[in-house]
């Protein structure tokens, strides 16, 4: 069973560019078998190795039991022996976890400190474990990437057992004399997964004797498909997606379902959102809003929105908008912007009726006799109205935004040049039709907005 360890090692690359492993070590066979073969590699390898013990402050003096005999495995084996306590039940409590998941947190919390920068930490999963876990996902529910299982090798963690069944470990030690502490835990079955090991295995194993070895080579080959699937998303999301301030613009309407949900999926990874916290209810309820209608929105979780635009599925979160200020304005004056937005200069000159009206976007005239109440630039407001025609007809800028497919999340940074509730620009949009130059107009306001990342230079 060595060499086939060593060999697994080797074919992963688990030790390359590797100056320190750190294994967890609980005194459980699986753990000290990993030890032992551990230690003669990395002798051979000049990398440093050391053990390290967690006691979870549950099982009283068992746990005090296996924390004595791990120091004595180290001391014999001339290994450096790390122990740590901590309260795992307060713990839990204290951050709304399960025990099982706190002392994973602190577990892998402390083995990674350990292991520092140019460490890896090494823990003993075998096949059984890896049976366990697709099986676990499954009933779960879960996608292919959980049906993958375990990793070999994944963001420091290295698991050199993990072609090795329970079955093999044990025999490896009993045949080398090597004792090792039994977790009176494990036969209980209060926990999820010690139900999986105790009741769900054994009845698998009596319908085929190579279940657990079937189970995780069905997770082996899986696990490739799910990296060949991850490539394809890639070039896929490459391609429909477009990503501004943070925010996500992605276009899933052409793409068959499954590639679709997949683009969804990566657009929340994305936006640094956890796929345990994207369920397939959000996922669905994604993919309707996709084909409804243009300006819904759904709220998913921690101010992450997604709205349905005319060009595609925006994600964005709600604590990122920034709506502008509001800024008196009496010209002449040059008003910054700040934050790298430019700044609008503001003029008024008299007219002559030769002169032609621009058109630039960020370039405006308007009859500065007409302003009634005085200037403002500003975000929107509930109440601001804007002239559509030159017949007097005026439309709410809110329906102004949703019959110009204006997003949302937008529409809340919009700059407005306003007079009272009456606007009189849509900044680098439309101007209000009642502010229009005429064969009456004496004075014009000149506004021009320069420097900012959309405006003119």
């Amino acid at each position: 069973m060595r060499t086939k360890v060593l060999d697994f090692i080797n074919e992963n690359e688990m030790l390359s560019k590797c100056h320190r492993v750190v294994v967890g070590l609980s005194g459980g066979a699986d753990s000290v078998c990993l030890l032992v073969i551990l230690k003669e590699l990395c002798e051979e390898k000049g990398i440093e190795l050391l053990a390290v013990h967690i006691n979870h402050g549950i099982r009283g003096e068992e746990a005090n039991r296996d924390e004595a005999y791990c120091r004595t495995l180290c001391d014999k084996l001339s290994i450096k022996f790390l122990a740590y306590h901590f309260d795992v039940p307060t713990y839990a409590k204290k951050e709304g976890l399960s025990t099982e998941e706190a002392g994973r947190a602190l577990r892998y919390k402390t083995f990674r400190e350990t292991a520092g920068n140019e460490g890896v930490i090494a823990v003993a999963h075998h096949k059984n474990d890896q049976a366990e876990t697709v099986l676990f996902n499954l009933v779960r529910g879960t996608k292919l990437k959980g049906a993958s299982g375990m990793s070999p090798v994944r963001d420091g963690i290295i698991r050199p057992l993990l072609n090795v069944t329970r079955e093999e470990i044990e025999a490896f030690l009993w045949d080398n004399n090597i004792e090792f502490c039994v977790d009176g835990t494990n036969a209980s079955n209060e926990y999820s997964r010690n139900a999986i090991r105790n009741q769900i295995i054994p009845a698998l194993l009596d319908i085929n004797e190579k279940a657990v070895e079937h189970i995780s080579d069905f997770a082996s080959g899986v696990a490739e498909a799910e990296e060949f699937l991850l490539a394809i998303t890639d070039e896929y999301y490459k391609r429909v997606s477009d990503t501004v301030n943070g925010r996500i613009l992605l276009d899933v309407r052409a793409e068959k379902p499954y590639i679709a949900k997949r683009l969804v999926r990566k657009a929340f990874e994305q936006m640094h959102m956890g796929l345990k916290d994207v369920t397939e209810v959000h996922i669905s309820e994604i993919m309707k809003l996709a084909f409804g209608k243009i300006g819904a929105y759904k709220h998913i979780k921690d101010g992450v929105c997604v709205e349905n635009t005319r060009d595609g599925l925006l994600f964005y979160n709600e604590a990122d908008i920034k709506p502008p200020a509001i800024i008196e304005v009496k010209p002449p004056v040059t008003v910054e912007l700040g934050g790298g937005k430019g700044a609008i200069e503001f003029s008024v000159k008299e007219w002559n009726n030769n002169k032609k009206i621009t058109n630039l976007d960020y370039t405006k005239i308007l009859d500065y006799d007409k302003i009634k109440v005085g200037l403002q630039l500003r975000g929107w407001q509930q109440g601001d109205m804007i002239a559509i025609d030159d017949k007097g007809h005026h439309k709410k800028l809110k329906q102004y935004f949703v019959d110009e497919h204006i997003p949302r999340v937008c529409k809340e940074e919009i700059l407005l040049l306003a007079d009272g509730s009456n606007i009189m620009w849509v900044v680098g949009g439309r101007i209000g039709a009642d502010y229009k130059v005429s064969d009456s107009t004496n004075r014009v306001l000149e506004v021009r907005y320069t420097g900012g990342q959309n405006g003119e230079n």
